[in-house]
């Protein structure tokens, strides 16, 4: 098994916060802290209480390995725009001091969500259209 595993249940950037919830265990240590960090920028720490939920799921799909029983996590991240919340990595540090680095967060998120593949296919049903009109049912209230 590799030892660091992670993913990514939630990414979802709104007015200015990344939403990010997902889980990440070490199978051989235990993770300690959590950071974040942006391209041209310092790496930041995350609160302590957004790391270690419970997830008996994922200790008994990793064949009861104790680092999954509480390994997931859930953080809101202030991030100027969109573009750098897709290229924002997670350092979850290890009790012996290294770090281990997710990136990438955007990837699985966007590409496996049912919503995301639906979206897609969308978009590409209408460029194959010859002409045409779209009507949109339904609207956003905006403040």
């Amino acid at each position: 098994m590799t030892e660091f595993r992670w993913h990514i249940d939630e990414f979802l950037y709104f007015r200015g916060k990344l939403h990010v919830n997902g889980w990440a265990f070490y199978s051989r240590q235990t993770i300690t802290s959590v950071g974040y960090h942006l391209p041209g920028a310092t790496a930041r720490p995350l609160p302590p209480d957004g790391y270690g939920m419970e997830s008996p799921d994922l200790a008994a799909a990793f064949d009861n390995a104790p680092e999954a029983a509480r390994c997931r996590f859930a953080y809101q991240i202030d991030v100027p725009d969109a573009q750098q919340a897709v290229q924002l990595s997670l350092t979850f540090g290890l009790a012996d001091g290294r770090q281990m680095v997710a990136e990438h967060l955007s990837r699985p998120a966007l590409t496996q969500q049912p919503c995301h593949q639906l979206t897609g296919r969308f978009f590409q049903m209408l460029h194959a259209s010859d002409g045409g009109r779209v009507l949109e049912i339904g609207s956003r209230a905006l403040r």
